[in-house]
């Protein structure tokens, strides 16, 4: 019965998420073409696409996180969380109450001294699914939430293969490129490794705030 309303909050909320992402990113039916070289021929079989690396913008990509906090914000806030789980995004997290342990999980803390952005005391976080497409695909793991997947897809249609020659670059899009040093440094390997597999240069199609981060890492 629980999880039957969990389920119900889960779509309510999704939806409203899904109409602001929409009405915001105007991302949500791409009718994407393949992209290829003069010397390739779509129509005959001998396509060979030129690899892209997709760098998602503002909550773009999933965020997973594990704690382990002396306080917590409510009584029903959970103090320990040894397992990975997601963190951005469940839409029962936004529920009122919920919201409060959420926003205590995901928030950054500045450092004056270091002059960088941290995690909350107690919690550890990653970003899932770097070199492969599904985390920007959609924006949960539990749930239906379209973000990149109509492009992927239509990409896919045009002869490409996930993590072959379609990629992604996700980041925690909570930072700024500064704060957030490992993420150059695994994209450029990416993109080399790409472009060495394919022989080919690679494209970078990146959107809103990943257009700074593709600006700051070239």
């Amino acid at each position: 019965m629980m999880d039957s309303i969990k389920n119900q909050f889960r779509f309510h909320l999704l939806m409203v998420v899904i109409l602001t992402t929409c009405a915001s990113f105007r991302l949500c039916s791409v009718n994407a073409m393949p992209i290829n070289d003069k010397n390739d021929s779509y129509t005959t079989g001998t396509f060979h696409p030129i690899p892209i690396v997709i760098i998602p913008g503002d909550g773009g990509c999933q965020l997973e996180a594990r704690w382990k906090k002396d306080k917590v914000k409510h009584f029903f806030c959970k103090k320990h969380q040894r397992e990975w789980t997601t963190l951005w995004l469940d839409p029962v997290d936004l529920l009122p109450g919920l919201i409060d342990c959420w926003s205590d999980n995901i928030r950054l803390v500045y450092s004056e001294a270091n002059d960088t952005f941290n995690n909350s005391p107690g919690v550890e976080t990653r970003v899932p699914g770097f070199g492969e497409t599904k985390t920007i695909e959609s924006l949960s793991p539990d749930v239906r939430a379209p973000y990149f997947d109509t492009f992927v897809k239509n990409m896919i249609d045009c002869g490409y293969t996930r993590g072959k020659d379609i990629a992604a670059a996700p980041y925690d899009f909570r930072k700024t490129a500064k704060s957030d040093t490992e993420w150059i440094p695994k994209t450029v390997a990416l993109i080399e490794k790409l472009s060495s597999d394919a022989n080919k240069p690679v494209a970078l199609v990146s959107h809103s705030m990943g257009s700074l981060m593709t600006l700051f890492l070239l």
